[in-house]
């Protein structure tokens, strides 16, 4: 799988990687992100605030500028993850959040300044995503734990996954793993087409940043404490996301 190699300018590159299973080639990795592309495969979805609707304790630049400029998805499919419009006070500062969770049993331990920490997000089930307002890194808080876990290097990560995730849905449908099966030239059946589309968007989202994944991208489900995305990545090479 992709290592990240650090040249002398400081750049993490990738090297070249294979999709486990299917033999494709990943010489290049993932381009970045941009407005168009997440327009296009979320036509009514984006979460792209004024920069003045911003939090200014989110002072970390480069974040700020995605954040108006390319923008986060607002959710992905049966709202898998989503991401709240920071109007109305929509990103709660950590210290608020804590307050209104701890009545239910449930804190966790601060980070320091945490009023520059802001509550964004849920993925289903799983927990919350929080941005540290001075690095742009996205932690994530396991529902029930204590922890407060890094969990992207950026908010752009964050967009990719939910990003790549949504645009191949097609890859994950019935009628798509279905006309394969019956295929008489290709050998794959739905189960092989599922598990397929799961280690290719494994290894695509590994390849843009490692840091959710616990080991690497080959089998990710499999490992004890596998991190909120792999859940979605091992019901996609199940074909629990088939419609």
């Amino acid at each position: 799988m992709p290592r990240p190699n650090r040249p002398d300018n400081g750049r993490t590159t990738y090297s070249a990687a294979t999709y486990p299973g299917d033999g494709r080639s990943m010489s290049n990795p993932p381009a970045r992100l941009t407005a168009e592309a997440v327009d296009e495969v979320f036509p009514r979805g984006v979460v792209r605030p004024p920069a003045g609707a911003i939090p200014p304790g989110i002072k970390h630049r480069p974040t700020r500028e995605f954040i108006n400029g390319v923008g986060l998805p607002g959710e992905i499919r049966g709202r898998a993850a989503v991401i709240h419009e920071p109007a109305d006070g929509g990103w709660q500062p950590l210290p608020d959040l804590w307050e209104e969770i701890r009545e239910h049993d449930w804190t966790w331990t601060m980070p320091e300044h945490p009023e520059d920490w802001f509550y964004i997000g849920n993925i289903f089930g799983l927990g919350l995503l929080v941005i540290d307002g001075e690095s742009g890194q996205v932690r994530f808080i396991p529902e029930s734990e204590a922890g407060l876990f890094l969990l992207h290097k950026s908010v752009e990560s964050l967009a990719y996954y939910m990003y790549a995730i949504e645009r191949d849905g097609q890859k994950y449908s019935e009628a798509y793993a279905a006309s394969i099966d019956k295929d008489p030239n290709d050998p794959r059946d739905k189960e092989g087409v599922f598990m397929e589309g799961g280690r290719a968007l494994s290894a695509e989202l590994y390849a843009f940043d490692p840091t959710p994944f616990v080991n690497d991208a080959d089998e990710p489900w499999e490992d004890n404490g596998e991190g909120p995305w792999a859940w979605m990545i091992r019901e996609i090479s199940e074909g629990a996301w088939a419609e």
